[in-house]
């Protein structure tokens, strides 16, 4: 049974870093509290840096609040929050720019840090998002999706330029069906870790290669 989100702010409280407590105080005082024991945290995420904190949420009972937040931690406060629908999945760029939210609706959700525009929505699939990775050059996204598909997508625009399609459909007894999808160091490999077990290596070289013409 998941923890709602209340439980876990309360839990990192005792978290060894500093900041982390500090982000869980602040978060408990101002996310919506007739909210925090309704909704579950499905992912957080520190940026590169560490000085921001995204946190994503199952859809809450609570039509109008949010399911994605980014905290401040050098401020101690939320920097903005946004999205409906829950936020299955999250990604930073490597340099901190972007911070990409993956939906239970199969959309991603890009926004820039230190802006306060709004969020571009990139429509990828009906196939709801079980992981996402940033290219180390910030231009492309891998998603990985429920119908064990894995997109990649140019940014920030979401042009469409591979999908990867699954050798055997999903196994109902793995309903999460992917577990993590990652780039290596370079961006030469992408790596596919389904949760039956199976571990899937592309290669990405092209992305690269296509950045030098």
């Amino acid at each position: 049974m998941s923890m709602s989100l209340r439980d876990q702010l309360l839990q990192a409280l005792d978290h060894a870093d500093l900041r982390v407590q500090r982000a869980a105080l602040v978060l408990l005082d101002q996310y919506p509290h007739n909210a925090l024991a309704a909704t579950a945290a499905i992912d957080r995420l520190f940026s590169p840096d560490a000085n921001l904190l995204a946190i994503g949420l199952a859809k809450p009972t609570d039509e109008a609040a949010d399911t994605v937040w980014i905290h401040d931690l050098r401020a101690e406060s939320t920097q903005r929050s946004f999205g409906r629908s829950a936020a299955t999945s999250l990604g930073w760029s490597a340099d901190g720019r972007w911070c990409a939210a993956g939906l239970d609706d199969g959309s991603v959700l890009l926004t820039e840090t230190g802006t306060y525009s709004e969020p571009q929505r990139i429509v990828l699939s009906t196939s709801p998002v079980a992981s996402l990775a940033f290219h180390p050059s910030g231009l492309f996204l891998a998603t990985a999706h429920l119908d064990k598909r894995v997109l990649l997508t140019k940014l920030p625009k979401g042009e469409p330029v591979f999908t990867f399609e699954p050798t055997l459909p999903p196994v109902p007894f793995f309903p999460r069906v992917i577990e993590r999808v990652a780039f290596d160091g370079a961006g030469g490999r992408l790596a596919v870790d389904y949760a039956d077990g199976d571990i899937r290596i592309w290669d990405s070289s092209t992305l690269g290669k296509s950045l030098t013409k």
